[in-house]
């Protein structure tokens, strides 16, 4: 059995009960279990980017380690971090995420959780000190809508790097697109597939 570690994004917690509930019932399926991380970016606001990844890894080393990483919205600066800084090979899964560009405004979201500016920015760094290395991507896959220039929430150029595997979604809105991938994928990336 190999662990995979699930990342959520802001969302209502409406939303968020919906991801736990979800990733509990595969649980009663998959050959692989899901654990879920509870990134608190609304509720811990003091909680700046370092200390969010600190704790991450933390909660990773306490479950022994994962083989795949699932990073959903603004769960995907997260993921994108951990699967580029691991020693070991982490296959990352990033759905409909902000993999880079912290420059770009980004309104509401600074305001709602600061340490998501600040995890996109370290992303940009991370990734164009890989890109100047030549190192492969490969590992990363990216979730994002097809034909869309800006799913509701995120420009769709930011939701990709040169090098990762494009996986193309329905042009959705944000939290459909998500759902759509969570239902179509999320099981194969558990069973290890």
């Amino acid at each position: 059995m190999e662990n995979v570690l699930y990342i959520p994004g802001l969302g209502s917690e409406r939303t968020l009960n919906f991801q736990r509930r979800y990733v509990r019932f595969l649980n009663l399926f998959t050959r692989n279990h899901i654990y879920f991380f509870e990134p608190r970016w609304e509720s811990d606001r003091e909680e700046d980017a370092d200390a969010k990844y600190a704790r991450l890894n933390g909660f990773v080393e306490s479950i022994g380690g994962i083989k795949s990483v699932i990073g959903v919205s603004a769960g995907a600066t997260l993921a994108t971090r951990l699967a580029l800084e691991s020693q070991d090979s982490i296959e990352a899964h990033l759905i409909c995420g902000k993999v880079h560009t912290a420059g770009t405004p980004s309104g509401e979201y600074h305001e709602r959780a600061p340490a998501l500016h600040e995890s996109v920015a370290i992303n940009d760094n991370l990734l164009s000190d890989v890109h100047g290395s030549g190192k492969n991507l490969d590992y990363l896959y990216c979730y994002i809508p097809r034909d869309s220039e800006f799913d509701g929430a995120i420009r769709t150029e930011y939701m990709t790097t040169e090098g990762a595997t494009n996986v193309m979604l329905p042009s959705l809105r944000h939290d459909r697109a998500i759902i759509y991938a969570l239902v179509k994928y999320l099981p194969g990336i558990a069973h290890g597939k």
